[in-house]
């Protein structure tokens, strides 16, 4: 590397993170010293950086910056953190300060990105009391047979539960799996429910094949078998989909008035009440996405990469949405992309099965960032006030404040 090339903000970013924890090597270190001498301000930006203590402090401080330019420009690979240009006097303060944030900012959200990797060295907030701590959300939920007859699952319990005609059920690690014998046909399909509350989320291997996950708060009712021309399951809440290929029997999801139709994909779908819209998110493959609710047929084939929302009985398409971010949860994370504090704490409420309130005026910062759902409450929300909020534990509800 040149010292007419730029760091990219995700290199530096990593040095700096390993710098303010005593962890750089020698050749890491070599290269944080040559981008401190590509420019007068940037020795004195390090000492801004190794001032933990002054992370939130200065977050607010420089809060009459625009957070959003800072976010676009940290976003964008290949960005310099500090333009070599000469300025005037009165205008070099500026950018000190300037840089100073987009710095702080940049290792702030570093952390909270990495913080599932360093957990240990991480400790609560000292405005929560640890005794008022909240475990995250576990592998659990409640299958219901076709009888009424209902079974507690969860990832400790791992062995063969039940037989329903000659499908077999097991339970595997956190998961609920239909190990398929012949099917002896038969036009009555026998349905069974998979349920999940708040704290809990688990995984579904159908009989055909299709892997299903349930977040929390959600549920799938699906036929132990799939008779006739089509294979139908209804959803509530949120779940992901890896449909298994078979043109002949196309796989149809039902979340309240939404209907997907696909062949072989992988899809995710959020039909939480307290979202507002229906949302289904193409990863792979092709859907098509329909309004039942509306008098005359609404329809949408979707691409990946696209987001069909349904609201107020119209359908909408998203051409290019943030795919990472609306499958998270999945791989076990929060990610928020410029969420207001609102549709963060919806999540959190969910995960976590709190009750979430607010004092005082509502903030209307953007959140971004990735966090695992591994964390307990209080490290959770320790990441968050990073942005400058504040939280309370009181029990089973979490209190926003300024």
């Amino acid at each position: 590397m040149t010292s007419k090339d730029p760091i990219l903000p995700k290199v530096i970013v990593k040095l700096l993170h390993k710098y303010v924890k005593g962890r750089l090597s020698r050749k890491e270190s070599r290269q944080l010293e040559n981008w401190a001498q590509q420019n007068e301000n940037n020795p004195k930006l390090l000492e801004e950086i190794k001032n933990q203590k002054r992370f939130t402090s200065d977050l607010t401080a420089f809060d009459s910056f625009s957070w959003e330019d800072i976010s676009q420009k940290l976003a964008v690979s290949g960005v310099p953190i500090i333009e070599n240009t000469k300025v005037r006097p009165m205008v070099q303060r500026w950018h000190f300060m300037a840089a100073a944030a987009l710095l702080i900012m940049a290792v702030a959200v570093y952390l909270l990105t990495e913080i599932n990797r360093n957990v240990n060295e991480n400790k609560p907030s000292e405005v929560i009391a640890k005794q008022n701590d909240i475990a995250p959300g576990k592998y659990k939920a409640r299958l219901t047979l076709a009888d009424g007859s209902t079974i507690i699952l969860d990832s400790i319990n791992t062995d063969s539960l039940t037989r329903q005609g000659t499908a077999k059920l097991a339970n595997e690690n956190g998961r609920l799996v239909y190990k398929a014998g012949k099917f002896e046909g038969g036009s009555i399909a026998v349905w069974n429910t998979l349920t999940t509350v708040k704290a809990e989320t688990y995984q579904l291997l159908l009989s055909d094949g299709s892997k299903v996950w349930l977040n929390s708060g959600s549920s799938i009712r699906y036929p132990v078998h799939f008779v006739g021309n089509e294979r139908k399951v209804e959803i509530t809440g949120e779940a992901y989909f890896e449909v298994t290929h078979n043109s002949r029997q196309p796989f149809i999801v039902k979340a309240n008035s939404m209907e997907v139709q696909v062949l072989g994909t992988t899809f995710n779908i959020n039909a939480y009440p307290d979202e507002g819209a229906i949302k289904t998110t193409l990863v792979a493959g092709k859907v098509k996405v329909l309004n039942r609710a509306a008098s005359t047929e609404q329809s949408a084939v979707l691409a990946p990469g696209q987001q069909a929302q349904l609201q107020s009985e119209k359908i909408s398409v998203a051409r290019q949405v943030n795919i990472d971010q609306a499958v998270a949860w999945r791989y076990g994370r929060f990610q928020f992309d410029r969420d207001d504090i609102k549709t963060v704490m919806r999540q959190i409420a969910r995960w976590y099965d709190v009750e979430v309130s607010y004092e005082g005026e509502i903030t209307n910062k953007e959140f971004w960032g990735k966090v695992s759902r591994d964390l307990n409450a209080s490290e959770m929300l320790k990441v968050l006030e990073v942005y400058g909020v504040h939280f309370k534990i009181d029990g089973k509800r979490i209190i926003v404040t300024q």
